[in-house]
Parts: structure tokens; sequence; C-alpha cells
């Protein structure tokens, strides 16, 4: 396993890794990266993971400088099967450190999420921004004209669910209002599972259910589901199988 060191004659850090299909590699350890590791609680002699190394390459936060042995040639995946992955939090809060102490592109951060296995809060939040620009879009374009909803106005939120429940990763909430002959707010919620994609589908309305309220719900519902699905599968979240989506649950719900 690789260490975290610090210089005995001079002021900084360096990592030494062994592989067993290299020889030995030194990192030297970039400033940012140096206060990356120190808040994630790296002291002097610790071992250091072959994930956070990665993720630390992708910015340049640490390199071998082309003198010695270089890492060019070390199969990461190899390596790493041969240790223990960060946990599902150690990840997280190497990826939050990343984003905060350094520039990253929108490529090196989605490397990154790959390398550290784990659907960040930014894609989420790319996600949110994704059905928002679409549902406008489609509306200005009179592709709407199913939903009943004032002046087109709704309001879309996307909820990091990982922590909330097993193998959870988001619910999608969409809110509106019903014009005639409801003139009452809505709301879909859609449940995203990380191993099944869309799971569950609920409709909530503050009116009582009839054939027309439910014939309303599936206009709505045929009218965002392939927006829902085009944009998981854009950003590289499966959406599931379609002979798995789930029937809708209606809910009288109501709004304060």
């Amino acid at each position: 396993m690789p260490t975290f060191n610090e210089y005995v004659d001079e002021r900084g850090y360096y990592i030494r890794a062994r592989p067993y299909n290299s020889g030995n590699i030194t990192y030297q350890i970039k400033p940012t990266a140096e206060v990356i590791l120190e808040k994630l609680g790296y002291e002097d002699g610790d071992e250091i993971n072959w994930q956070t190394i990665q993720a630390l390459k992708v910015p340049n936060l640490i390199h071998t400088g082309k003198q010695g042995t270089t890492d060019d040639d070390v199969d990461f995946t190899a390596v790493r099967e041969s240790v223990d992955d960060l946990t599902t939090e150690q990840a997280r809060t190497l990826l939050k450190e990343l984003r905060s102490q350094a520039t990253l592109s929108n490529s090196q951060s989605q490397e990154i999420e790959e390398i550290l296995d784990v659907q960040s809060e930014l894609q989420l939040s790319r996600l949110e921004e994704n059905i928002t620009g679409a549902l406008e879009h489609a509306g200005k374009a009179g592709e709407l004209s199913s939903i009943a909803v004032t002046d087109y106005e709704f309001e879309v939120d996307v909820s990091d669910q990982r922590d909330e429940s097993e193998n959870g990763l988001c619910n999608i909430s969409i809110t509106g209002s019903l014009g005639e002959p409801f003139n009452e707010p809505y709301q879909h919620g859609i449940f995203v599972c990380q191993e099944h994609g869309v799971e569950h589908w609920r409709f909530r309305g503050n009116f009582d259910q009839s054939w027309g309220f439910k014939s309303e719900m599936y206009r709505q519902m045929g009218v965002l589901l392939p927006i829902i699905i085009e944009e998981l599968e854009q950003l590289g979240i499966d959406p599931g199988s379609p002979k798995e989506t789930p029937y809708p649950e209606i809910d009288r719900w109501g709004f304060d």
C-alpha cells in the first residue's frame, strides 16, 4: 500500500508506492493536494489508497516529475483489486474537497467520479438543470399543450437519496398548477434507483380522484417520461428497463 510521508530535510510531503508490477514510485505532492490530504486526516506515515492517488492525478495535483520510475505502465485496475477501495463516504468527501480546492473541468470531474465510483452532487445538479431546461424548451415550443399548467410555470427539484434509502440515487420532483376544472397544484415524484433506474412514480394533488383527473395524470406522464429518460441517459444514469416501469401511484395530498 502506498504511504504518505513528510520530508525530513525540507517542508512538504510525498507519496511512496511500490505496485507489484512496477518499481518504487515517488509522487511529488503540490500544495493544494497537501491541503486536501491533511483535511482528510492523513498524517506522516499513513497508508493512502490507490483510488485517492488516481483521483489526485487527474488535475495533476500529484506527479512523478518523470524522474526515476514513473507510473505510466502501472495497471491501476490490478493494484486496486489487491486492496480495499474507499468507502462511499470517504469517496464523497475526497470529491468534495477536490471540487473545493482545485479548479476542475467537467471532463476532469466526470473522470474522478468514475475513479471514485460515485454519482456526485454535481451530476444531480446537472440533472435538475437539464430537466428544467428541457421542460421550458418544450413549453415554449407548444409541446406541453397536454399539461394544463398556468403559463407553463413549474418547479423541478432533484434531491439526493443515496443516504436516505438502500440503492437510492435521487428523487425528481416536478411541481406545477393544474388549470380548469381542477385549479389546484400538483406534484410528480419520480424515484430513481442506482440499480434499477426509474423505480417509483407518484402523482399527488389536492383534489378528489376522477377519470378526468387520472386522464390528466397520464397525459402529463406521457410528456414527462421521455424527457426524464433522455436526460438520465445524457448524464450516463441508467433509466432501467421499460418492462419494469412502475404503475403510477396516486395520492391525495394537501399543499400548504
